[in-house]
């Protein structure tokens, strides 16, 4: 173990040190639920609730589209969560442990999907706040 792992592992200094490299298991800590409200804050904003009134403002009922939206989150989820359980077994961020599946003209389309969503997320999020 590294000083500066010691270090960490004591309280003191809480940076981490690894970076994209692999982190063995017995550095390993914390369990899934753990980032639910990194996640819950990050996509719990007004333009989230904008696009979620789409569908009762067009005149649809709300069961049905909260139906919609439930089962399309569920789906849309299902494969990313199932991608994202990798990471952690391998040690690995995401976009990087996306190459073996991919390989590196693949993953190319990962990060152009990523960097347009971004794109137009924050397109339509100045949109809306206009």
């Amino acid at each position: 173990m590294s000083a500066s792992s010691q270090t960490a592992s004591k309280g003191r200094l809480n940076l981490e040190t690894r970076s994209i490299d692999y982190v063995p298991l017995a550095e390993r800590h914390g369990k899934a639920w753990h980032l639910w409200p990194i996640w819950f804050c990050g996509e719990v904003h007004l333009t989230t609730l904008a696009v979620g009134i789409i569908g009762v403002g067009m005149g649809a009922n709300l069961f049905w589209s909260a139906l919609a939206i439930f089962l399309g989150c569920a789906f849309g989820t299902l494969f990313m969560a199932g991608h994202s359980t990798q990471g952690p077994q391998m040690g690995l961020p995401q976009l990087i442990q996306s190459r073996p599946q991919f390989g590196y003209l693949g993953a190319l389309l990962v990060y152009v999907v990523a960097i347009a969503t971004y794109v137009g997320y924050n397109a339509f999020n100045q949109l809306l706040v206009g």
